[in-house]
């Protein structure tokens, strides 16, 4: 009896830690498109640039807590249960992506990469200095892996108009040189 409990809590504690995840990787969509890897021990990690440089970046606790009632333990669906992990799921996106968007901005800072927009309406040229300043990467067939744009609530409307207003044969036209340019990087690199 004991050992079948120990096999129920551990097929739980799975279920558990996937929905937790899953849950965290579709709350956050940048999440979800960072590659993860478990680490079993120690307390660093290393950012291995394509240049060879290396960052060592301390490990970071993210905890959450909840309580699962007993009655709903014992009676309750498991998406009833799974209901009770959702607050500690939701917390958890929102940690790991403050941690992200912190490694992202100290690393645009030391390459230079960063583009002091505040002081300028969000624009259709901002978005093609922000495009220069980054390396695109192309597919097999030549075709640029375009970034993501993350804008927070307020800045989402205009995002959208200026990248409605993108499809001006102005804006094409410079964008096309920042792909060519970006291009013949790429093949230099191979």
């Amino acid at each position: 009896m004991l050992e079948t409990t120990k096999v129920l809590e551990n097929e739980i504690d799975e279920i558990v830690n996937m929905f937790i995840e899953s849950t965290v990787r579709s709350g956050s969509p940048v999440l979800g498109e960072v590659a993860r890897y478990r680490m079993f021990e120690g307390h660093q990690t290393a950012i291995l640039r394509e240049d060879g440089d290396k960052e060592e970046e301390e490990l970071h606790l993210i905890s959450g807590e909840t309580s699962v009632p007993a009655k709903t333990l014992l009676y309750g669906s498991l998406e009833e249960i799974l209901g009770c992990f959702l607050p500690v799921a939701k917390s958890l996106a929102a940690d790991q992506s403050k941690l992200l968007f912190e490694l992202i901005d100290r690393t645009t800072e030391k390459t230079g990469n960063v583009i002091n927009g505040k002081k300028r309406p969000f624009s259709p040229d901002l978005v093609l200095e922000m495009l220069d300043k980054i390396e695109i990467e192309f597919d097999a067939n030549g075709k640029p892996r375009m970034p993501t744009l993350v804008v927070g609530e307020t800045m989402a409307a205009r995002a959208k108009e200026v990248i409605e207003a993108s499809d001006n044969p102005e804006f094409i036209e410079k964008f096309n040189k920042i792909k060519k340019k970006e291009g013949g990087m790429a093949c230099s690199r191979i």
